[in-house]
């Protein structure tokens, strides 16, 4: 649901986590956990620079403040 809310093409959520925290302005580096050399090659590939802009950061941080209950 949130894909499509988003407007835009993710193709793994954890990879776009790194991407997303990565696309903070005052962020350098970012830690994440891996359990295998799949991981560690994945999170490589998602640490490529193209990172959401800051209308999808925008759209991301709405989703989370609206999708909350009262």
């Amino acid at each position: 649901a949130h894909r499509r809310r988003l407007g835009h093409q993710i193709s793994s959520w954890s990879s776009f986590a790194i991407k997303f925290a990565l696309a903070h302005p005052v962020i350098a580096s970012c830690i994440v956990s891996m359990n295998s050399p799949e991981q560690l090659h994945a999170a490589l590939l998602a640490a490529d620079g193209n990172y959401p802009d800051a209308e999808l950061v925008a759209r991301i941080h709405a989703l989370n403040t609206t999708d909350k209950d009262p």
